[in-house]
């Protein structure tokens, strides 16, 4: 379980420094210098598990570029090298970042504290549905 906490709280910590990296890039002009410099001020995300949250099923990408603020590109890393040669790389190591999701009020205390009381959510967060359930989950 401290394992599982641990892991949430380093997803949730990687995933907000790649939102607030994203903003640290500056609007160029359009001249071929500012092109390069563009393409510098990229930030290409790899080597982990970058989850698109496009369709219905999970989808999973190898890379994701991050310019001025937005995400230009998910798919192939061999691609996202191409697109962005000159990009700044991040190394997820393994980790998961779920692009897209800023969430401007978090109560990640109350994650942790649902794990010590009983729970009485219906599902899809609980099991209860009855009052028999309700009993069984409190037993």
């Amino acid at each position: 379980m401290l394992f599982n906490k641990v892991s949430f709280a380093l997803t949730a910590l990687l995933s907000s420094t790649v939102v607030m990296m994203s903003g640290c890039t500056t609007s160029p002009s359009g001249t071929a210098s500012n092109t390069q410099q563009q393409a510098q001020n990229a930030l290409l995300v790899y080597g982990g598990h970058i989850l698109t949250m496009q369709g219905m099923q999970p989808s999973y990408v190898d890379a994701m570029i991050i310019q001025d603020g937005k995400i230009r590109y998910t798919g192939p890393l061999s691609e996202a090298e191409k697109l962005a040669p000159q990009a700044k790389r991040l190394n997820l190591n393994n980790n998961t970042v779920i692009p897209g999701i800023i969430d401007a009020h978090s109560h990640l205390n109350s994650v942790g504290m649902q794990q010590t009381v009983a729970n009485l959510y219906p599902p899809p967060d609980g099991k209860v549905v009855s009052i028999a359930t309700l009993i069984q989950e409190m037993k």
